[in-house]
């Protein structure tokens, strides 16, 4: 946490005040003499602090108390821009932000460096991920050199995207959205994620250029489930094609079933049956979405059942697994109590086979190649069944007296 003194402008007047942040998710600003008017928000504030310069708050609500007689107003903002002052929301603007962040360096596996004896760099031109008439999505590779006593220096790979805007200044807000987006993907892969991002930004109107860096804004995906594809085995750049970029991030259909897909993902806690309604209902809006809007529920499981062939150990009877889909599904939803259905860790199992179904539809439909496909089914059918009978060993063999 690092204390700042400064001057903080709101609304018109100018006050002394102390700037406490981590420049992740706290950002507090501590105000004497503050002229309260009984409002409970403040959208924006702008200010000039040491070791920060010029900054934007963004977002806050006023709260007070009081320290040895002096009333203190105590400011809590969700966002803060470093380097640049904005008067309105509405003006938060840029063509380009710069995105760093530590999940690129499972994506993109790429060293600059080369540890053979001699100091090698790998050329540092952008990889295109995206290139169309409104926006344009480069990989970069970058390094810091920091130098120590004795000339000795170490060197730091780091890995950003870079997002341009072709039409224009657009707002923050939907720039930050944007690459969100792109690490859906990455999720959806099966990539995790750590650390801190960050943003920076250029906004330009002719020949005047505005760095900026965002702070608040920080979107980590950190699954709670394990990962059914071979992440450290995965070429993203052989794996996604420009065009399978640009249809996943502007799709909104992919995005509702990515949301609805994963949503358990995000969640402290879920119930099995939950997450098995969960997916089933996906599956069948995917169907009803791209395949057929009117359909039985039967057709629409069979209409899957490659994939199933494809994911499941051969001792399953296809056949009967798909059934047993089906007559729990109806089981969850109409409060019935069969004997034919998935319970406990089947039940769980067979909310994560259809997740994976789901997950390959979508692959298909974006433009991966088949090929890959058959690389990532193949490993996930030998590593979830290891983990199933993992499970099923872990089971208490004999009912339990005490815990009915």
């Amino acid at each position: 946490m690092e204390n700042s003194l400064g001057k903080i402008q709101v609304d018109d007047k100018v006050y002394f005040a102390e700037l406490q942040t981590n420049l992740k998710d706290v950002f507090n600003l501590k105000i004497l003499e503050f002229e309260y008017t009984g409002r409970r928000k403040i959208d924006i504030c702008i200010g000039f602090f040491e070791n920060f310069g010029e900054i934007t708050l963004i977002a806050g609500t006023i709260g007070s108390g009081s320290v040895g007689g002096l009333e203190i107003h105590t400011f809590k903002f969700k966002y803060f821009i470093k380097g640049v002052h904005f008067l309105k929301i509405e003006d938060i603007k840029a063509n380009i932000v710069n995105f760093e962040s530590e999940i690129l360096k499972k994506v993109f596996p790429d060293s600059i460096l080369d540890f053979g004896g001699n100091h090698k760099e790998l050329p540092l031109k952008p990889v295109k991920l995206v290139n169309s008439s409104n926006i344009k999505v480069n990989y970069y590779n970058g390094k810091r050199i920091s130098w120590e006593r004795k000339l000795k220096y170490t060197v730091t790979q780091y890995k950003y995207l870079n997002v341009k805007h072709l039409g224009g200044a657009i707002n923050i807000w939907d720039l930050c959205r944007l690459l969100d987006r792109i690490k859906d993907l990455f999720y959806f892969i099966g990539f995790s994620d750590e650390g801190s991002d960050i943003y920076t930004f250029v906004y330009y109107n002719g020949r005047i250029k505005k760095y900026f860096e965002l702070f608040g804004w920080n979107y980590n995906i950190k699954p709670s489930r394990f990962t059914y594809f071979k992440t450290y085995n995965l070429n993203f750049l052989e794996l996604i094609s420009p065009n399978s970029i640009y249809e996943w991030i502007f799709n909104e259909e992919y995005q509702k079933l990515f949301k609805l897909l994963f949503e358990k993902h995000f969640l402290k806690s879920h119930h099995r049956e939950l997450s098995f309604i969960n997916s089933v209902y996906v599956l069948e809006r995917f169907h009803r979405k791209f395949i057929a809007e009117k359909s039985s529920f039967d057709k629409r499981i069979k209409y899957f059942r490659p994939l199933f062939e494809q994911l499941l150990p051969e001792r399953i009877d296809i056949n009967q697994y798909l059934n047993k889909i089906e007559q729990t599904r109806h089981n969850i939803s109409h409060f019935e109590d069969k004997s034919n259905v998935f319970k406990g860790i089947d039940l769980y199992y067979a909310s994560l086979y259809i997740e994976i179904v789901i997950v390959i539809s979508i692959f298909e439909k974006i433009g991966i190649k088949s090929e890959q496909i058959l690389s990532l089914t193949t490993f996930s059918k030998e590593h979830i069944d290891g983990m199933y009978l993992h499970n099923k060993n872990l089971e208490y063999t004999f009912p339990s007296e005490m815990f009915k």
